[in-house]
């Protein structure tokens, strides 16, 4: 493979994780759909952190199907369990339709994706072992429809990436000019509302072809686009200073505050958006975007002294 990427920790990629939660929190802390802040992270900012996750898939070919499974189950599906219940009970007033229960759902729906397009991708390349087995393989999964199949793309760049690492050192200005042109072009088109678009060719309803949404596919396309330029960006202006080696330190944490972000966000709102008319909307996002990610910090310290808890997070 050309260079690919053995070291455990990158600074300037736990500082583009680091980044990428921050857009998450405020994509969650902004309500109103249309808000152009919301409108610019949705473009790309789930795609971003499935190439990173992709970035480091290629450790798990050397662990057993078995060790693979438990492993993940640990990191990804229990606390996703957990503080989906947690969730529940917070919002338990709210189980009037099935709607409001999916919607809880749905809250913390990266971990169990990942599990999953972890598990396929094991299977691809460990067990079909033919790489255009595997490429037939995810192209089947992807135009079929199946689960989470449109973040697996960028679930596969990252793989691509870290298997031709020496090449993206080579080219990652041309890159970054490159995918910032495009990404600029596909802001211009994109809507907040097209984040909840996905396509397929074939129905799974009837097994039928069909037209692709091509929302669907705008929507897979601005996110591998939007990943590309912020890989290749923050690795161009990474500096060793205090402040980058403070949030690239705090990446490490990316997948705790994730799923305790939520929690915090609808308790902030509980106290402060009682009294929403003397808040200025804007000193709140982005003092609550910061508020939320410290918090979530220091709560993952506390968890993580005692060996029993921390396995929530």
């Amino acid at each position: 493979m050309d260079n690919e990427v053995t070291i455990h920790r990158i600074e300037y990629i736990d500082l583009l994780k680091t980044f990428t939660i921050l857009c998450v929190i405020i994509g969650h802390v902004i309500p109103e759909m249309n808000n152009p802040i919301k409108t610019f992270v949705y473009s790309f900012h789930m795609s971003l952190f499935f190439v990173i996750s992709g970035f480091f898939f290629k450790s798990s070919l050397n662990i057993t199907c078995r060790e693979l499974i438990v492993k993940k189950s640990k990191q990804l599906l229990l606390p996703y369990i957990i503080w989906t219940s947690v969730y529940f009970f917070l919002h338990h007033q709210k189980f009037d339709s099935i709607s409001n229960v999916i919607s809880i759902i749905r809250n913390l729906w990266f971990l169990p994706a990942l599990f999953v397009i972890y598990f396929i991708s094991f299977f691809a390349f460990k067990k079909l072992k033919n790489i255009y087995f595997a490429l037939i393989f995810f192209i089947l999964y992807i135009v079929m429809g199946c689960p989470w199949g449109q973040s697996v793309p960028a679930f596969l760049i990252g793989i691509l990436l870290n298997s031709k690492y020496k090449s993206f050192n080579k080219y990652q200005n041309k890159l970054l000019i490159l995918s910032s042109i495009l990404f600029l072009i596909c802001l211009v088109l994109w809507k907040t509302e097209y984040y909840y678009y996905n396509f397929e060719l074939i129905s799974l309803d009837n097994l039928e072809w069909q037209i692709p949404n091509i929302l669907g596919i705008f929507h897979m396309a601005i996110g591998i686009i939007g990943s590309l330029f912020f890989f290749s960006l923050f690795k161009i202006i990474y500096r060793k200073n205090r402040v980058c080696l403070l949030f690239s330190n705090y990446g490490k944490y990316t997948l705790g505050i994730y799923v305790l972000h939520f929690l915090i966000i609808y308790c902030l709102n509980k106290i402060i958006l009682k009294d929403a008319d003397n808040v200025n909307i804007w000193i709140y996002y982005l003092a609550s975007t910061l508020f939320v990610y410290f918090i979530c910090i220091v709560m993952i310290k506390l968890i993580h002294k005692n060996k029993y808890i921390k396995l929530i997070l």
